[in-house]
């Protein structure tokens, strides 16, 4: 089983960065599509654009702002996630309280 998990103080990262809903859409869209193993999504911008129907421009813009912000760092491959905001583990079972 695979689980994922933002670290609290993102969230204040996240409220604080300013970001526009195709920002959102974008490092929201590569954190679905990131490896569990190493927070990389293995993904190109024409596919982001493909996928999401957004035009190329604006997504190349959003990459440059959530790189700006450090929320991904670009890799050979794709994009790698910040695992200070974001990460994924496997195997270990979650115990929520009231669920």
């Amino acid at each position: 089983m695979y689980w994922g998990t933002m670290v609290l103080g993102a969230f204040k990262y996240l409220q604080d960065a300013q970001l526009g809903a195709s920002d959102y859409r974008i490092f929201f869209y590569l954190c679905e599509s990131m490896a569990f193993r190493d927070n990389i999504a293995s993904v190109k911008q024409k596919m982001i654009s493909e996928d999401l129907r957004m035009d190329k421009s604006n997504v190349s813009k959003s990459i440059a702002k959530l790189k700006e912000l450090q929320f991904i760092v670009k890799t050979r491959n794709g994009f790698m996630i910040n695992p200070h905001l974001f990460y994924v583990r496997f195997g270990e079972r979650v115990h929520l309280r009231g669920f």
